[in-house]
């Protein structure tokens, strides 16, 4: 009974119109760019799919303005390292078709990492400029090692 209930949390969580509107948008991009014909099936799926998360941030953030009661969280230094090191990972596996894709994939990582660090440094204040940078870089040299390994394999 528990499951079912954590999934219709999960299938409520994604039916907010923050999370449909941000999730239409990143859906649309990639069908852009598979028209273009620039990345690869599976880059364009987590392109699409990458809309989830703003959208999910961004009904997190207005439900927590209504709700005084709620805590803001954190999140200690190991654990969003860990994080950063396997964002960087599984998008260079899935970019590793070939130099091209490579090259494609570290253009688009990069443009998104430093979209992240404005917005998680200067628009939210989660982190000091020093740690999204050192988090960005582990993105960045994660990626580049998943993606020159897989590509060797």
């Amino acid at each position: 009974m528990e499951a079912v209930e954590g999934f219709l949390s999960v299938v409520y969580a994604l039916l907010h119109w923050r999370v449909i509107a941000c999730f239409a948008a990143s859906a649309t991009v990639a069908i852009l760019l598979g028209i273009a014909g620039w990345p690869s099936i599976p880059q364009l799926l987590v392109i699409a799919f990458a809309g989830i998360f703003p959208g999910a941030v961004w009904q997190a953030r207005a439900e927590s303005k209504t709700d005084p009661i709620r805590q803001p969280t954190t999140t200690n230094t190991s654990a969003q390292f860990i994080a950063a090191a396997l964002v960087g990972s599984a998008w260079g596996a899935i970019s590793s078709g070939s130099p091209k894709v490579i090259s494609l994939g570290a253009v688009t990582l990069v443009a998104a990492s430093c979209i992240w660090h404005f917005y998680a440094v200067r628009v939210c204040h989660w982190l000091s400029a020093q740690r999204a940078t050192h988090l960005a870089a582990t993105v960045l040299a994660t990626y580049l090692a998943a993606a020159l390994a897989a590509n060797a394999a």
